[in-house]
């Protein structure tokens, strides 16, 4: 009789991250290739219909419509297609290959699911062997009951089904491999959902380790800042379950799921600010963005500055309303030309803008990404608001916004007791204030080391062959520091990409694939792109590191995102421009006299898997095995409920709350 052995190799974490970089990589290539040959054929298919048309088309153009009309078979003839029949088959086609792929998906993960002891998997869905299969239960091969498995194939299917339309088979298969890797840094379950370990990763490793020493230090030069100390304390409990979770379970099947509470900082945390970036791009492209070109103004600002606008929130405000008032004039003089207006003051434009703090290096260089109208709105003969698109401006113009820009900030500065050249002693508040969060902003602004081998020193950086780079061309320029980038622009009708624009504007400062350890001990970020002299990463001290996120954190009252123009909350024609959200449902009249309850507020973000919906396809309210819906279990946050639940035990039960001393209660004993 043959004996079957089970070995399981367990992967270090560094060369498992690897690995998952260099496949997506390799499926990011892949997805581009196939998109550029697709556009390639779908070309040469229409130059070979104008070179070759087909006989219909010629005799078409010969007899003419109504002729050819004439000519087309009666719907009541048998030589009429059925199109109704032809739909529904395939669509039934269509249907198939997904539950097909769903089949193969599961396979895959039933698989590894049994080779990397996930039990509960397999003991919730593998039985018995088939009949024809000559295997044993645990031992391999799907499910018995092949109903029940050609169901859950169909529930996988419509999980991943918007990752295979992307990537393809290979990419969706992978994907499923993937989900029983006991050295992977996330647990996914089958349905497409990972739950986060950020005890795992990397970042959350350096933070967790140095941050004592870090705050130990900053103590003996004055301490740091309330709100700096509570980023890092608030991200050391984002996504672990010790410290608060939700617990669900499906209400057909019984499978629980139980997902940690976040910390919901807008400072450098990957997750929250990734979900605050959904969040933001979603409401902006449903309900403030009307359907007009958009075009993305970028505005780099002199590295003498950048100290300072870090934490002078109304200098920060200032150079921007300066920015935005040289872009107004450009659009509205560009627009008095085009249109033959009679005054530039009936050219109305809009405009919101996005406050970076970090570059790819993680200096504290605070920038503009602003998504303008591209065009002005000008009321007509019957006071109606109509958009006239302006189209792409040209280099000289944006020159003239750059150097409108210059002009001004001499005077900004002036009124608010600075110099371009530099900080003056006497007007730097942060530094007599908080001397440690001063240096931070310093040492990230001059990127210098401030806690490393060599403090004062320049950073040290990963260099490689400069890569060849045309001379910039197009709408670009740069006067006197002051850098204005207009190149990206989304047409109306493509929402899909104006939402991914807005995704990169929102962007976190940090990403955490982009950070690796080095072998000395220091931490390696990796640029997206190689800057012009080739430089491609940085090198920075643990303790260096966590300085520079103490410069990325913003102070409070410091907004991130500014409306301005026909967008701004306070303007006439916002109720005209702005398409809003989607009406609620009425609220429901009250039975009982003197019952005016106001209906509950509309809330400020979307949930949590409304946006895994959106963004990921992914639906958590649903239950990856069966189908059936999710219910709220319980909501853990002291150590004894959180416990119970990680042990597999009910939470202990609560008394009910007291009534309020104003709460009306009612006499039952005279009843």
């Amino acid at each position: 009789m043959a004996t079957t052995e089970r070995v399981t190799v367990t992967l270090p974490a560094d060369l498992v991250e690897n690995i998952d970089r260099l496949e997506r990589n390799r499926s990011r290539f892949i997805k581009d290739a196939v998109q550029h040959e697709v556009a390639r054929r779908r070309r040469e298919g229409l130059l070979r219909s104008l070179e070759q048309p087909r006989s219909e088309a010629v005799d078409l153009a010969d007899a003419g419509p109504d002729e050819w009309a004439e000519s087309l078979p009666c719907p009541s003839s048998p030589d009429a297609i059925d199109h109704r029949r032809a739909r529904h088959r395939r669509r039934t086609r269509i249907r198939t290959r997904r539950v097909e792929l769903g089949a193969r998906v599961l396979l895959v993960a039933l698989l590894r699911g049994r080779d990397t002891h996930q039990p509960s998997l397999l003991e919730a869905e593998a039985g018995s062997p088939h009949p024809n299969a000559g295997g044993a239960g645990l031992a391999g091969g799907p499910p018995a009951d092949w109903r029940r498995f050609r169901q859950l194939a169909a529930a996988t299917s419509r999980n991943c089904w918007a990752a295979t339309a992307a990537c393809g088979l290979r990419g969706a298969c992978a994907v499923s491999s993937q989900a029983g890797d006991a050295a992977c840094a996330t647990e996914r379950r089958l349905g497409g959902y990972e739950r986060r370990r950020p005890e795992q990763r990397l970042l959350y490793q350096l933070i967790e380790q140095h941050w004592p020493q870090f705050v130990e230090r900053a103590e003996e030069q004055g301490g740091l800042p309330s709100f700096v100390v509570r980023e890092f304390e608030e991200f050391l409990r984002c996504g672990i379950l010790e410290h608060g979770l939700i617990h669900l379970a499906c209400r057909h099947c019984g499978d629980e799921m139980v997902a940690a509470f976040s910390c919901k900082r807008r400072g450098f945390c990957p997750s929250c600010l990734g979900r605050r970036m959904a969040d933001m791009a979603s409401h902006l492209v449903d309900e403030v963005l009307p359907e007009v070109p958009i075009r993305q103004w970028v505005c780099s600002l002199p590295w003498r500055l950048r100290y300072a606008m870090g934490y002078d929130r109304r200098l920060c405000a200032d150079v921007l309303r300066l920015f935005i008032d040289a872009l107004r004039r450009s659009l509205r003089h560009r627009a008095k030309q085009q249109l033959g207006l009679r005054s530039v003051r009936d050219a109305q434009f809009g405009a919101l803008t996005f406050v970076q703090r970090a570059d790819s290096a993680l200096r504290l260089n605070p920038h503009f990404h602003i998504l303008c109208l591209d065009g002005v709105y000008v009321r007509d003969e019957h006071g109606v608001l109509q958009f006239h698109p302006l189209g792409e401006p040209t280099a000289e113009e944006v020159a003239q916004v750059a150097a409108w820009t210059h002009a001004g900030l001499l005077r900004v500065l002036a009124r608010h007791g600075r110099e371009l050249d530099g900080v003056d002693e006497h007007t730097d508040d942060l530094a007599a204030e908080q001397p440690v969060l001063a240096s931070c902003y310093g040492a990230s602004a001059g990127d210098v080391q401030v806690l490393g081998e060599a403090p004062g020193r320049k950073t040290d950086k990963l260099t490689g062959p400069t890569p060849i780079a045309p001379p910039p061309s197009g709408p670009v320029a740069e006067v006197g520091g002051v850098n204005v980038h207009a190149k990206v622009a989304i047409e109306a009708a493509d929402r899909p990409r104006l939402e991914q624009l807005c995704r990169y504007t929102a962007r976190p400062p940090l990403s955490g694939e982009r950070l690796e350890l080095h072998h000395d001990g220091r931490v390696r970020v990796v640029f997206k792109a190689p800057w012009k002299d080739g430089t491609h990463a940085v090198l920075l001290s643990p303790l260096d590191f966590i300085s520079r996120l103490c410069a990325l954190i913003p102070p409070p009252r410091f907004h991130m995102l500014r409306y301005h123009g026909v967008l701004a909350a306070g303007a006439n024609a916002r109720v005209e421009v702005v398409p809003g959200a989607e009406p609620d449902e009425p609220p429901q009249l009250s039975l009982l006299d003197g019952d005016h309850e106001s209906p509950p507020p509309r809330p400020s973000r979307h949930p949590w898997p409304w946006l895994l919906r959106r963004v990921f396809s992914v639906d958590v309210t649903v239950c990856a095995r069966c189908g059936g819906p999710m219910r709220l279990l319980s909501i853990a946050s002291e150590p004894g409920d959180i416990d119970a639940i990680l042990r597999g035990m009910p939470p202990r039960s609560r008394a009910p709350p007291r009534a309020h001393p104003d709460q009306l209660e009612l006499d039952l004993s005279a009843a």
